[in-house]
């Protein structure tokens, strides 16, 4: 974290206050490092919870998807934080040093089997985006009633765009970024257009709220879940490792293998496929894990 740090400082430095345009300079690279979720907290007593709603957008102007991230802090110091994710009907919850799901089959239990609790919430704090370009040309801002409004064209490198090439980018296109900042420190909004010749259209939009109380209720759903029922992993070609976990009864089990590849059975013998799906559980059950080949 502390080699990120440093490097998007440099980057700051030598790039965001040289890429001036009219109007105020806004040292972007800086103010997005202090806008990511876990520095706020840590850099502001006053932030109790944190907001951040993404928006995308059809070509019409019209709303394609949608999905919310909440964040506060855990009662537990060891958890750090507490995490909400809502995508439509889908819900993740990573909650006091646990993680679930909720859809409309049901709640799942996710085993976190490669990694830790705060690895798995991590990957949520960064505050990253797609389209955000690590080097970017301030075309204009204003300021007024003490909001800074910024524009920024960045055109995607090689490795940005194959990670968006979902969306329907070739690298082509350059992307116009707005963004709403208030009392200088804190980012409002962020919307992303995409030029690509002659064509133009507003591609997605984030809005921030930072709050001074949590929201109440946000974690009702598995607040209450107790665990009392015992899974047990085991890696059938090592006889000395397992993984155990105690989870609510009447849930599903996912498991979450990060970035190591396995599949897994309920018989030793690897004949039956587990599938997390099939029904819940209620009482212990061993669950055979094996590197995929």
């Amino acid at each position: 974290m502390k080699k990120i740090i440093c490097l998007l400082m440099a980057i700051a430095l030598c790039v965001s206050f040289a890429s001036c345009g009219s109007g105020t300079s806004v040292a972007i690279h800086a103010l997005r490092l202090d806008n990511e979720v876990e520095n706020l907290f840590l850099w502001d007593k006053n932030v109790a919870s944190y907001t951040e709603t993404i928006s995308y957008k059809d070509k019409d102007g019209s709303e394609a998807f949608s999905s919310i991230y909440y964040y506060e802090k855990a009662e537990d110091i060891y958890s750090m934080y507490n995490v909400c994710e809502t995508i439509g009907d889908y819900k993740l919850y990573a909650y006091e040093g646990k993680v679930y799901t909720e859809t409309e089959k049901g709640i799942t239990a996710v085993l976190l089997l490669s990694s830790t609790y705060s690895d798995f919430i991590k990957g949520y704090l960064s505050g990253e985006f797609p389209l955000d370009g690590e080097v970017l040309k301030q075309q204009r801002s204003e300021k007024v009633d003490g909001k800074i409004t910024a524009y920024y064209h960045t055109v995607l490198t090689p490795q940005q765009t194959a990670k968006v090439k979902s969306f329907g980018f070739d690298g082509t296109e350059t992307i116009e970024t707005r963004y709403v900042i208030s009392d200088e420190k804190y980012i409002d909004s962020v919307e992303y257009t995409v030029i690509n010749g002659d064509e133009k259209y507003l591609f997605a939009e984030r809005k921030f709220d930072i709050a001074s109380e949590k929201l109440e209720g946000a974690f009702d759903t598995v607040a209450s879940l107790i665990p009392s029922v015992s899974v047990d992993i085991v890696f059938v070609n090592d006889a000395n490792k397992g993984r155990h976990f105690e989870i609510p009864a009447g849930v599903y089990v996912g498991i979450d293998t990060a970035d190591n590849a396995y599949e897994f059975f309920r018989d030793e013998d690897c004949t039956i496929p587990y599938s997390y799906e099939a029904e819940s559980v209620s009482e212990n059950i061993i669950i055979y894990a094996r590197e995929k080949s």
